[in-house]
């Protein structure tokens, strides 16, 4: 947990606690001073993703992520509220809401106000807190005299509400006064917008997952077998005796990694191979990863964690893994419970397991078990389709979110929303001298293999104009194959995000 600002006279406490006495809108609240030597549970929350956490002293009362906002604009919208409350058109009845926005560059705080809510100026108070954050509180008359508090973080704009006839005015006092705007990132290499970073701030914050010395986290480097069970082991804050856990294996004798490697060991959770060794420093596949996390935690042994017709008959639901190898059962397991972060169609289960990716999968299996989930929230997994196409000799696998519509037997759009995402495209092949690959005239930057096909395809940095106008932003994917050319074209956009890596990957000559 991060730290108790409460018990450490937080940086906002005392004035806020001043700045809201002296407002007459501010009724029955709670004194913070009875918050400090209370003796009812402290609740607390953290929100990496969107940089901020906050803490509150009320018995009963819980969080609900990812409601749906009262204003549209917002990037993210959640409920502070007891867990006993009744509701009124599907909203809880006693609650403090948390919205965030996008704050946009060089927007101070009362531009925002103005602008998105219905704030009244009389009621308005202005604070600048410690770090340059701003705080105004006052009324949005916009949500029927909602109590409401404005900070403005380096990226976000946080809006609080809570009803202005509310009894619990105490939980949204609370909940302003101990907010914290957490830093952008805690390393280098870990934007705010990569995909992991929830999972890797949290890990770190947790002391299950560290950096370097250089402020990195090195979220695409692989990890290895000790590796590995140090942190699955620290995921369950265990810590094994170093004087008693050693010399397990030929090769793990009293090094660092050695407690680690005995205990799991000691509980059955690993074996070594046919020589005897353990190979602490061997690199970690996808597939080894995910059945260590699933032994480590014990899952299949948890018959409240699964059903028994998701091990007897499992789908891994991947068109490069096996249902019938050794790792179907841990695989169909995790992607049933959301742990897996490959929504599309394909695994890669030889690759190697990097640490973000790791990270991701913990931290999903931690938040199943803290929350008390039968899965983790908000993931979907998308089902594909096959479209094969004789004349031309290829066949593809596509999201079944798309249509596909075939304007004739070499070019075929794939769209969704009636919007054309991609293409494919067969044309006759053209050499042109000092060129070794040719198409809509231009060269090739990169290469992808295409799966247990025959060859690769080239990825060209640019698109390609049509009669007066030019096309907008494409990546075009191209292959020559029987004197012609095999192209897919992705529009509106300069880099192939996963799921079109998918289509590329799954790209098949018959």
């Amino acid at each position: 947990m991060f730290r108790k600002k409460r018990f450490q006279k937080s940086r906002l406490l005392m004035s806020v606690s001043l700045l809201l006495a002296s407002l007459s809108i501010w009724t029955t609240l709670a004194p913070f001073s009875q918050a400090e030597t209370s003796s009812i549970p402290e609740g607390s929350y953290q929100n990496f993703q969107y940089d901020f956490q906050i803490e509150w002293a009320t018995e009963s009362w819980i969080t609900e992520e990812n409601i749906s906002p009262s204003l549209s604009n917002a990037l993210f919208a959640m409920y502070v509220k007891a867990d006993d409350t009744k509701t009124i058109y599907g909203k809880p009845t006693n609650y403090v809401e948390i919205d965030v926005f996008e704050r946009q560059k060089n927007q101070n705080l009362e531009e925002w106000l103005s602008k998105n809510t219905s704030f009244d100026k009389t009621t308005q108070k202005n604070l600048t807190i410690q770090g340059g954050e701003e705080l105004i509180t006052g009324t949005d008359l916009g949500f029927v005299g909602y109590k409401a508090a404005a900070i403005e973080g380096e990226n976000f704009i946080y809006y609080i509400t809570i009803a202005e006839n509310s009894s619990y005015n105490d939980v949204f006092a609370d909940i302003v006064s101990n907010f914290d705007v957490m830093p952008l990132s805690s390393f280098s290499d870990v934007k705010t917008d990569h995909k992991n970073k929830t999972a890797i701030e949290y890990l770190v914050k947790k002391g299950v997952l560290q950096g370097y010395s250089d402020g990195t986290f090195k979220p695409d480097q692989t990890v290895n077998r000790a590796e590995l069970l140090k942190i699955f082991i620290e995921g369950q804050d265990r810590t094994p005796d170093e004087g008693k856990y050693k010399n397990c294996f030929p090769d793990v004798k009293s090094d660092w990694y050695a407690k680690y490697v005995c205990y799991a060991k000691e509980q059955k959770w690993i074996q070594g191979y046919s020589d005897g060794t353990f190979k602490p420093e061997q690199t970690v596949n996808k597939v080894e990863a995910i059945k260590m996390l699933i032994e480590t935690y014990g899952l299949l042994n948890n018959s409240s964690f699964y059903t028994s017709t998701e091990i007897t008959a499992p789908e891994t639901g991947y068109i490069d893994t096996d249902n019938l190898a050794w790792y179907a059962q841990y695989i169909a397991l995790a992607k049933q419970k959301a742990l897996l972060e490959e929504t599309g169609i394909s695994f890669d289960p030889s690759g190697g397991m990097k640490r973000a990716g790791i990270a991701e999968n913990l931290y999903r299996l931690l938040q199943i078990q803290e929350k008390n989930l039968t899965t983790y929230p908000g993931v979907i997994y998308t089902e594909w389709k096959t479209y094969v196409n004789l004349g031309e000799g290829y066949q593809m696998e596509y999201p079944s979110t798309y249509s596909l519509k075939e304007i004739d037997t070499r070019q075929t759009k794939f769209e969704k929303n009636t919007e054309t995402y991609f293409m494919t495209r067969v044309q006759e092949s053209y050499k042109k001298e000092g060129k070794e690959f040719a198409y809509l005239d231009y060269s090739p930057t990169d290469v992808a293999y295409l799966g247990d096909q025959q060859g690769y395809m080239y990825i060209l940095d640019k698109g390609y104009c049509d009669g007066p106008g030019c096309s907008p932003p494409m990546v075009v994917v191209a292959a020559e194959k029987n004197e012609k050319i095999y192209a897919l074209e992705f529009y509106n956009t300069t880099k192939l995000n996963e799921e079109q890596e998918d289509i590329v990957r799954n790209f098949k000559f018959l």
